[in-house]
């Protein structure tokens, strides 16, 4: 089954954009047309960190000459920036050699520590310098692997 973004959060994630200079939404509406796992992992992301009682704005460099995390959050008085990246379905399906959906199978999978720490190294660069802490957030819409590859023991061996 192709990946279907949720109508609800691509609404609400619009009218929250919209609060903001144009070219956020624009660039955003860009990203989900070209890649809708990606722009919808931002959006749940947001949401994530606003259910959490954050204050978050977007930041990426609207100018596209500079590299800039996804958003700026603030609590109180302390900030920090996240950026997001997203493992698609079709790779973490390679990766982990589980199907999306369940099957009632048991079965034997692969890890997904490696991809994720490779994800958040690539954002290095990107994330470095900003003169507050950063969180890089790894996502995926890979329903078994969300349920099966992010438990506790296998995030601590990350």
């Amino acid at each position: 089954m192709a990946f279907a973004p949720d109508v609800k959060l691509v609404e609400d994630h619009s009218q929250w954009l919209s609060g903001f200079d144009i070219r956020y939404l624009r660039n955003w509406e860009k990203l989900l047309n070209a890649d809708p796992e990606a722009a919808m992992c931002e959006a749940e992301v947001r949401r994530l960190l606003q259910g959490n009682g954050n204050t978050v704005e977007p930041n990426e460099d609207l100018t596209g000459q500079n590299q800039a995390c996804d958003f700026h959050c603030t609590r109180g008085d302390k900030a920090f920036f996240t950026e997001v990246t997203c493992l698609s379905i079709d790779k973490v399906t390679k990766i982990t050699a589980l199907p999306n959906e369940a099957d009632g199978k048991a079965r034997h999978y692969g890890s997904l520590n490696d991809p994720i720490f490779e994800a958040s190294r690539k954002k290095t660069p990107q994330c470095a310098d900003m003169g507050h802490p950063v969180i890089v957030a790894v996502g995926t819409f890979h329903f078994q692997a969300s349920a099966l590859c992010f438990g506790k023991h296998h995030l601590q061996m990350l």
